[in-house]
């Protein structure tokens, strides 16, 4: 049987490198084509377009398995609650920020607390659905990396620099010897763009300090965290400190306001990640709505409408 290379429910969004855009979600639960989901160390209803309507559709999966360390929006929903082991509660290696070093390095832990409360390392667990599956169990999950890497037989840092290969852009990559940083559909798309009636007022994304997507969020800097920048001159009769509504036609968060000149006019900060001021309230991955040559949802220059709260 060929694999389908859309999400049957949404044709409009082709795939990407093997993968589905995620605003096809919502529509594969809804159309039953998706009944289980497995969801490890992520939290889609802060995440993915239009939380209200998605976690809605979550409530109609049969199985709903969640793999975290801490309690989240996604979690609370989940129908089993794998719990797994902390970073400290597992030996573990830097596989895959290995790729994002200056040089060329891998570092290996052991095991530094013995984990509680029934917590496993989450490879254990998937290797348990594995065997479910049909699929041998590896008894030494570390030894594929030792044989790569012999250095990992002990933990610490190791680090190998070797000589760069140069040309190799040039050769593989850059056949004619130029970039191709105008292909037709993205001229083609940024034309419609130049074209299309610009919003009165539109969102943008925030990160806030000492937090991390929707984790840390209980030793942040609480409220500060969830104020919405505006510029003085879009903010009207709204004051600092004020109660706002912020608004798009898929739903609507209130928030703090935070009057600032550290926001541009035209714009509206939100930080993402929080759970009452969650922006993916604010998000849609409906129809017509993604970018066209990624199926990215979009979750920036949105149109939004803000208002005081009486």
């Amino acid at each position: 049987m060929p694999v389908p290379t859309s999400a049957a429910s949404r044709p409009d969004l082709p795939d990407r490198y093997g993968e589905r855009p995620s605003a096809a979600l919502a529509d594969e639960i809804e159309s039953g084509h998706v009944r289980a989901l497995l969801v490890i160390g992520g939290n889609p209803i802060t995440s993915l377009p239009d939380a209200s309507r998605l976690a809605a559709a979550f409530s109609q999966l049969d199985v709903l398995a969640v793999t975290d360390v801490i309690e989240s929006e996604t979690v609370t929903l989940a129908t089993h609650v794998l719990p797994v082991a902390g970073q400290l509660e597992r030996e573990d290696v830097s596989w895959f920020i290995d790729r994002f070093p200056s040089v060329v390095s891998a570092q290996r832990t052991a095991v530094v607390v013995e984990p509680t409360f029934e917590r496993r390392p989450v490879f254990d667990i998937l290797q348990d659905l594995g065997e479910q599956l049909g699929l041998a169990r590896l008894e030494h999950p570390m030894e594929r990396y030792e044989r790569r890497i012999p250095s990992l037989s002990q933990p610490g840092v190791f680090v190998a620099d070797p000589p760069r290969i140069k040309g190799w852009v040039h050769e593989h990559v850059l056949p004619d010897g130029r970039w191709r940083v105008a292909p037709a559909p993205l001229v083609h798309q940024f034309g419609q763009w130049a074209q299309a009636e610009p919003s009165v007022l539109v969102g943008i994304p925030r990160r806030t300090m000492r937090r991390m997507n929707s984790a840390l969020r209980d030793v942040a800097r609480g409220g500060a965290d969830a104020e919405v920048w505006i510029n003085p001159t879009d903010a009207g009769k709204i004051a600092d400190g004020d109660e706002v509504a912020v608004t798009t036609g898929t739903g609507t968060i209130r928030a703090i306001a935070r009057v600032t000149d550290d926001v541009a006019p035209g714009a509206v900060s939100i930080p993402h990640g929080l759970r009452d001021q969650n922006v993916s309230v604010l998000t849609t991955g409906a129809i017509g709505t993604t970018d066209s040559l990624s199926g990215m949802v979009t979750q920036s220059g949105f149109a939004v409408e803000i208002s005081p709260v009486e």
